[in-house]
């Protein structure tokens, strides 16, 4: 990586963060996707089942501010998100768990974080920070129209 992008957040750093709840029946299963742009452009979109026909996606969007994508940044740089070196756990380890993993593009170069870590704990503070981004408000929507989807499930 150019040492000028572990000194500053790059022009083009942007990232796609993926969340899935585990194997659940539907409508309990669910998932959502946060992108944020190099201009701090953010968009969630939430999926209140598992992607089919008929199923909707529920997006919403925000501003992300420099200094907070600067902070995720230095973050993500502390965790050696930039390195690809990652320790992936067996196969069985994540049988029917949430699954969560990341792409990020920082100086020309996409790096995928995997959903099966060896160590997911070091990603933790990295993908809180990235969930804080979208407000308390925007999830607060999301989760009345999800419960009101989980209500309505089999009515139609």
């Amino acid at each position: 990586m150019d040492p000028e992008c572990r000194e500053r957040r790059p022009a083009d750093f942007g990232l796609r963060y993926d969340w899935r709840e585990g194997s659940l029946p539907p409508p309990y299963h669910y998932e959502y996707t946060i992108c944020v742009s190099p201009e701090g452009d953010g968009t969630i979109v939430f999926r209140p089942d598992y992607p089919e026909h008929g199923v909707p996606a529920w997006d919403e969007h925000f501003r992300v501010s420099g200094p907070v994508l600067d902070k995720l940044h230095k973050m993500m740089l502390e965790r050696r998100v930039t390195a690809g070196v990652w320790g992936t756990a067996p196969d069985s380890a994540h049988v029917g768990g949430a699954l969560e993993w990341l792409e990020v593009v920082a100086c020309g170069e996409r790096h995928v974080v995997p959903s099966d870590l060896l160590h997911p704990e070091a990603m933790e503070p990295v993908y809180a920070y990235i969930r804080a981004l979208v407000s308390e408000a925007i999830w607060a929507r999301l989760r009345a129209r999800h419960e009101a989807f989980q209500a309505a499930y089999g009515q139609g």
